[in-house]
């Protein structure tokens, strides 16, 4: 079973890929508001009970504007459907917020109950969402990362490494109602292509793997034991946006380091 995927967070029970795991599931929304501007987007929490072990999301969002900001934070589960999440004893999928110009709000769930992934979308009750920043700090067993909103380009670049302590995963959701169809080039540290996967996402997909998993790069991590550092580019073949996000893990503890992205990537000579 993927290890990405929250079934597997559950039902397996050692601690080596748990804490990676959460981070396999983009809701399926919509992130454009009536301005037609993007919503905050955080695509990765994590909620509930590992036996007896409390996992927390902690939200903290920030108005870094001269005007008061109002809004609502939604959580989603997997299927992109407003989550049920305990805060302060009570469940709830969606929580208001009213910030002060300069001023921050934060909200951290209970972590009991069942356990839940899925992603953040943070809705301003403005006519832009200029000025809101936010960061989702979730943990997992005793492991803490912190990840913050994810921008939705039509390309993304991420850091990759891969040895005997640690791989790298990669997060792609499409949000939009049309298929997706992306390349992802696999880039050695001296910047060279070598390896290529082809992926298709439905709207509103997300796909998520370890980068020497199947549909990505296992032929290439088997053929090149070792030490790989280097990157993933992916890029959209139509003019479709979408959001990635990556996590290495260290092998040993599950320890987390979040990886962010960015819109220069390296493309190939026709």
């Amino acid at each position: 079973m993927n290890l990405w995927s929250i079934l597997s967070l559950a039902d397996q029970r050692t601690i080596v890929g748990y804490s990676f795991a959460m981070m396999a599931v983009f809701s399926n929304i919509s992130i454009i508001n009536a301005a037609g501007e993007a919503n905050l987007v955080i695509p990765i929490y994590v909620s509930g009970q590992i036996g007896e072990t409390r996992n927390t999301t902690r939200i903290i969002i920030r108005n870094n504007s001269a005007q008061e900001n109002t809004g609502t934070v939604l959580f989603r589960d997997a299927a992109g459907q407003i989550a049920s999440v305990p805060i302060n004893g009570i469940s709830t999928g969606q929580v208001s917020y009213s910030i002060q110009a300069w001023g921050s709000v934060e909200f951290e769930t209970d972590g009991t109950g069942e356990l839940i992934s899925g992603s953040v979308e943070i809705v301003s009750d403005q006519e832009s969402a200029e000025g809101l920043e936010a960061t989702v700090i979730f943990e997992v067993l005793g492991n803490s990362v912190s990840v913050n909103s994810t921008p939705v380009l039509r390309s993304h670049q991420i850091y990759v490494s891969v040895d005997d302590l640690e791989k790298t995963g990669i997060a792609i959701y499409n949000p939009s109602n049309t298929v997706l169809d992306v390349d992802v080039f696999l880039i050695d540290n001296k910047g060279r292509q070598v390896s290529k996967a082809e992926l298709k996402l439905e709207g509103g997909q997300q796909f998520s793997k370890f980068v020497d998993e199947a549909e990505l790069f296992p032929e290439f991590f088997q053929a090149n034991p070792g030490e790989f550092r280097g990157a993933l580019s992916v890029i959209a073949v139509q003019q479709v946006e979408f959001a990635v996000t990556g996590l290495i893990q260290k092998r040993t503890n599950g320890a987390l380091i979040a990886v962010s992205t960015s819109s220069r990537v390296f493309v190939p000579e026709a």
